[in-house]
C-alpha cells in the first residue's frame, strides 16, 4: 500500500502570517522631533516589523504592526537617544455613558505614580458624586475607564 502525504496543509503555510493583526501603538514626544529624530523612529521600527507604518502629527507617533509590541518598540525608539518617546494607552471605550468630569489614567511613563494618581482622584470623584458613581456600577457591573492619552 501506498501512503500519500496530502498536500493542501502545505498551500495554506503562505497564508499564515496574514493572520496576524495588526495594533496601532500611540507615543507621545518630548518636543516635536526634527528629521533625524523621525529618520531613526523609521529606521529601528522598520528593523522591528518591516511591514509597520508610522505616522507623525507635531508631538505624537502612530504606529501600526502585526510583529512588534509596544514595549519592544518603545525600547526601540528610546535607543536612539533621538528624541524621548512615552507609550500612551488608549481609552478603551464602552458601552456605559461615563460623566465627562470622572477621573482618567493618564500615562506619563511612571506606572506606579500614575495609578496612584488615579486611584487617589477617583476615590475624591467618588466621595462627591456617590449618586453618579452608583448609577454607573449599577448599568456596568465591574466597569472602570481605562487609560487616556495625556
Amino acid at each position: 500500500m501506498i501512503k500519500t502525504t496530502p498536500l493542501i496543509p502545505l498551500f495554506f503555510l503562505p497564508f499564515l502570517s496574514l493572520g496576524q493583526v495588526a495594533v496601532v501603538h500611540h507615543f507621545s514626544i518630548s518636543g516635536v522631533p526634527d528629521q533625524h529624530a523621525i529618520k531613526y523612529a523609521h529606521q529601528v521600527v522598520l528593523d522591528l516589523d518591516p511591514q509597520a507604518t508610522l505616522s507623525f502629527d507635531a508631538d505624537m507617533l502612530k504606529i501600526r504592526t502585526a510583529s512588534a509590541s509596544g514595549s519592544e518598540l518603545l525600547s526601540a525608539l528610546n535607543s536612539t537617544g533621538a528624541a524621548i518617546y512615552h507609550l500612551e494607552i488608549p481609552v478603551e471605550r464602552s458601552s456605559t455613558e461615563v460623566p465627562a468630569s470622572f477621573p482618567v489614567l493618564v500615562g506619563t511613563g511612571d506606572p506606579e505614580a500614575d495609578l496612584l494618581r488615579y486611584q487617589t482622584a477617583k476615590q475624591q470623584w467618588v466621595a462627591t458624586h456617590p449618586q453618579e458613581y452608583q448609577e454607573m456600577t449599577r448599568s456596568s457591573e465591574g466597569h472602570e475607564p481605562s487609560t487616556a492619552p495625556r
